[in-house]
């Protein structure tokens, strides 16, 4: 159920009555059936939110939703769409949290247990397709840049700008300083998946030279010393997959279909 926190009351309108049967089907064990009218109910909030950009209690809405809708795809077995949803939640209540309005840890911790769970269903997915190395899904990550980069030293995150020349966006991250490993990264995800896992679980990170053309560097001034301290920190994340056990590694440099001269 959609917990208001004491920000909003349901109104007596369409997005009431939207909300008030999509809470009915989920009460009633149809979650899968409640999706497009939790797609209703942000629609109309964000409608709201866009209007009053202070309006808080329709910004909590349509977080809250988003994260149920997360719950009813999942059911659905639409993993991906799920995902999208909780990501979009959890940015929403980011933004509550950091204007004041609510304390989002209890529902930060909530988030992750939805992703371990959509985490279990794509490892599932992949055992009874026959894959024999699976992957945890990525689906903690918000994008491929910001993921990895953003918990390294000398890295802040930034706005959403175009990945390459397709309609995807990722948050850019900046680079202020010298970028260091500071702790684990992936480890965490990577050993709940392998844990959950009957099959090897292939470890997924982010390569040197597509982070450092991804990112708007604000230190370095040439591309090479960014990237080669880039590999430097992700050296230690490597590291610290081999001593906890996996097996394979994969390394994704996506940037070098399109510039292959950053290698030079």
């Amino acid at each position: 159920m959609v917990d208001s926190g004491g920000l909003w009351t349901p109104p007596e309108d369409e997005l009431g009555e939207a909300l008030q049967t999509a809470q009915l089907l989920i009460e009633e064990g149809r979650a899968d059936e409640a999706g497009p009218y939790q797609q209703r109910v942000i629609e109309l909030a964000r409608e709201r939110a866009g209007e009053h950009p202070d309006h808080y209690e329709a910004k909590h809405l349509m977080a809250a939703t988003q994260y149920e809708l997360a719950g009813s795809l999942n059911a659905s077995g639409r993993h991906e769409e799920a995902l999208a949803a909780l990501h979009e939640a959890q940015l929403g209540y980011t933004e509550l949290s950091d204007a004041g309005v609510l304390d989002a840890t209890s529902f930060l911790a909530d988030v992750r247990a939805a992703e371990r769970a959509v985490t279990q269903a794509v490892l599932r997915e992949q055992a009874d397709a026959g894959v024999d190395v699976v992957t945890d899904g990525q689906v903690a990550w918000y994008d491929s840049q910001s993921h990895v980069a953003g918990r390294l030293d000398g890295v802040e995150i930034g706005g959403l700008v175009r990945y390459f020349d397709t309609n995807t966006y990722y948050r850019q991250p900046t680079v202020t300083a010298a970028v260091r490993w500071k702790a684990p990264i992936l480890l965490e995800g990577w050993q709940f998946a392998q844990d959950a896992s009957r099959a090897p679980v292939k470890a997924v990170l982010t390569g040197p030279v597509t982070l450092a053309r991804l990112a708007l560097d604000r230190h370095y001034g040439k591309r090479r010393p960014l990237a080669m301290d880039f590999a430097q920190a992700l050296a230690e994340e490597v590291a610290g997959f081999r001593s906890a056990g996996a097996e394979h590694i994969q390394v994704d440099e996506p940037v070098l279909t399109r510039h292959p001269e950053d290698l030079s």
